[in-house]
């Protein structure tokens, strides 16, 4: 991980960026959003579970899930990946292999270039630690969640009975 971060504080300014970023793990991302949205994320999350065998944990709110243009349900169908749901979820954050911290609004959308938040990736131990505790206490009060494919068959009426 540490090629992906070579300092310990610093600005990413594309989805691209942050989608790399989270690309490099090599065992375990947690990510919390309140929405995924961000296609560089969640293809790259993929990829890192699917390619690369990163166990990917992601904590969602319930209240976004049928947002569109969300990619939870897909993830939540990948091997490699559990997602999870709360309520009352605000802002992003990700760990990567317990070193790194990420944090902003490109974890969970493509944001407008005009708004001024950014997304920090870090290594700073006690932010890492921090990060990791809330994760494994929310972690554990949420519950599981598995997109169910809809089934799409046309429904036949049943027999009606004969008289």
């Amino acid at each position: 991980m540490s090629a992906a971060l070579a300092l310990p504080s610093r600005t990413l300014s594309t989805p691209q960026e942050v989608g790399a970023t989270l690309l490099a793990a090599t065992s375990e991302v947690t990510l919390v959003t309140p929405a995924l949205r961000s296609k560089d994320v969640a293809e790259n999350l993929r990829k890192a579970a699917v390619e690369r065998g990163v166990r990917v944990f992601l904590l969602a709110d319930v209240r976004f899930l049928n947002d569109g243009g969300s990619f939870l349900g897909g993830l939540s169908l990948t091997p490699g990946i559990q997602v999870r749901l709360l309520r009352g979820l605000n802002d992003s954050r990700a760990t990567i292999d317990r070193q790194v911290t990420l944090s902003g609004p490109l974890l969970a959308d493509v944001i407008s270039p005009l708004q001024q938040t950014p997304t920090q990736a870090s290594q700073e131990p006690r932010e890492v630690r921090t990060a990791g505790a809330w994760f494994s206490k929310a972690w554990a009060q949420a519950r599981p969640y598995r997109y169910e494919v809809p089934d799409l068959a046309p429904k036949t009426p049943a027999p009606s009975p004969k008289k």
